[in-house]
């Protein structure tokens, strides 16, 4: 029996993030909860304007490191709790 599984893709590969939009990360800094590329982008706190993806998504459980919630968000750019 054959099993395949899905690796993700390298960010370099990724669709780069605007800074329309707050983004949502979780382990890693560079790629947001949505998929994009928010390398080098700029920290912030806002809220506004939130993706819709990346706040479905907040509401699942890592697959990563387990964390539940990843609430604070930045427009394209990374941002921890």
């Amino acid at each position: 029996m054959t099993t395949t599984s899905t690796v993700a893709a390298p960010v370099a590969s990724r669709p780069k993030a605007s800074d329309e939009l707050f983004h949502l990360y979780c382990c890693d800094e560079n790629l947001s909860l949505c998929s994009l590329d928010i390398t080098d982008l700029q920290e912030t706190d806002g809220t506004e304007g939130l993706c819709v993806v990346c706040d479905d998504i907040d509401r699942l459980p890592c697959l990563e490191c387990g964390v539940q919630s990843r609430a604070t968000s930045q427009p394209a750019a990374p941002a921890r709790n």
